[in-house]
């Protein structure tokens, strides 16, 4: 069972079962991910540059940038888990 290191973050110690099943996310929560990925990449497009300062722009760019890359990070490391416990693959193999 996994249990809590105590460090700045917190942080567990899984195996490597305990972290797979843990990555899987249900339908809903899929799409519900998939809705704010799909809403962050619209608020990216619709980003102008002549509306705001140098700065707010590119803040704004790489927050959009920031939540996409984090929401796609999440959905695969799902998908990823599930073709793992689903095939059997361990991580050394």
């Amino acid at each position: 069972m996994a249990h809590l290191t105590v460090n700045t973050f917190s942080s567990y110690v899984m195996t490597n079962e305990e972290a797979n099943q843990s990555a899987i996310l249900t339908i809903n929560q899929k799409q519900h991910i998939q809705n704010e990925l799909a809403k962050s990449a619209e608020e990216k497009v619709r980003l102008s540059y002549k509306h705001l300062s140098t700065e707010e722009f590119l803040r704004d760019v790489a927050y959009s940038t920031g939540m996409m890359d984090a929401l796609q990070w999440i959905l695969t490391a799902s998908d990823t888990a599930e073709d793992i416990l689903k095939h059997g693959f361990t991580e050394e193999q």
